[in-house]
């Protein structure tokens, strides 16, 4: 579970993405800003897991390398990368926060 027990430690072309939830994260349990499921895992890669956007969206994401950030990097998905969503992870970092991620795929 590598990519998201980084996110208990604290430290961190834009284009937008479309909103919908993934389908391996459809009934599944999300990491969000209440809580941080480690049963949240949307592949095989051990480093992916489901995470609510700010859309209320759920995606698979990949957390490798990932740590909490100290402010919001984004408010929509506009804010990051392309490749990456604006999720909510304040329940593996301890206060609402949002973080651009990288979508595994």
């Amino acid at each position: 579970m590598g990519g998201l027990a980084a996110l208990g430690s604290v430290a961190l072309g834009r284009k937008p993405v479309l909103a919908a939830t993934d389908r391996s994260c459809k009934g599944k349990r999300s990491v969000n800003n209440d809580r941080c499921p480690e049963d949240a895992q949307c592949t095989s890669n051990p480093d992916c897991f489901c995470a609510t956007t700010v859309n209320e969206d759920k995606r698979c994401v990949d957390f490798t390398g990932e740590v909490c950030p100290t402010s919001d990097e984004c408010d929509s998905g506009k804010d990051c990368r392309r490749g990456e969503v604006c999720i909510k992870v304040g329940g593996c970092c301890g206060r609402n926060r949002n973080l651009c991620v990288r979508r595994c795929g």
